[in-house]
């Protein structure tokens, strides 16, 4: 049989290593060496990753010289939503995460269309959104055209990643980003400082 590829298997089936480590009753460390080649699988360890039903793996002696090939659907298929952290959102074109910037991974109906959760920072959306928050977030293409009124996850340039109301400016060159906490005066931000836009189409308070 050929070398099984740890990371390959990983990432077909959607989980990252911290899951696997859990999943194993090892630690995190133990799974990054193993997929590293730096440690050896060991056999009861690759025995429980097969035995598990959620998991589909094919071995295909004859015409893959006895490779092992993952068959499984991703988590963005499968309807699953990624919830990442906040410092993911933070740059351009980081709107698309790959396996090693999720957190976990949430089926929630209600927020279909959402492309990724974010956890709410802060209290300068209050009472509206409060700090622990899960806010769900569909990626806007278009990072000139808004809907006012509408909450966004907004990556600036110049001031990083805020969620705040949009509001449109007097030039239109600009909008206007608002609080819901009264405490937090409104200020404007010049749209080519935007670098990405996601809509708020959604929320989870937590206790």
């Amino acid at each position: 049989m050929g070398e099984f590829n740890l990371k390959a298997f990983r990432k077909a089936n959607g989980i990252n290593q911290q899951e696997l480590a859990e999943y194993l009753g090892i630690g995190q460390g133990f799974v990054s060496q193993m997929e590293r080649g730096d440690r050896p699988i060991p056999k009861p360890i690759l025995e429980k990753i097969m035995g598990n039903p959620k998991w589909t793996i094919v071995i295909d002696t004859i015409e893959n010289n006895g490779e092992i090939n993952i068959q499984a659907e991703s988590p963005k298929k499968a309807g699953m939503i990624p919830l990442v952290p906040f410092e993911a959102v933070a740059g351009p074109g980081t709107m698309v995460f790959d396996d090693e910037q999720v957190i976990d991974y949430y089926e929630v109906r209600e927020f279909k269309g959402a492309d990724f959760l974010i956890r709410v920072k802060g209290d300068s959306m209050s009472p509206k959104y409060v700090g622990g928050d899960l806010v769900a977030c569909k990626v806007v293409k278009d990072v000139l055209f808004f809907q006012w009124g509408r909450v966004y996850v907004v990556y600036t340039k110049s001031q990083g990643v805020m969620i705040k109301k949009v509001e449109p400016a007097q030039d239109d060159a600009n909008i206007v980003c608002v609080s819901e906490n009264t405490k937090y005066s409104s200020f404007e931000v010049p749209k080519e400082d935007i670098a990405e836009v996601a809509l708020v189409i959604g929320s989870i308070s937590l206790e």
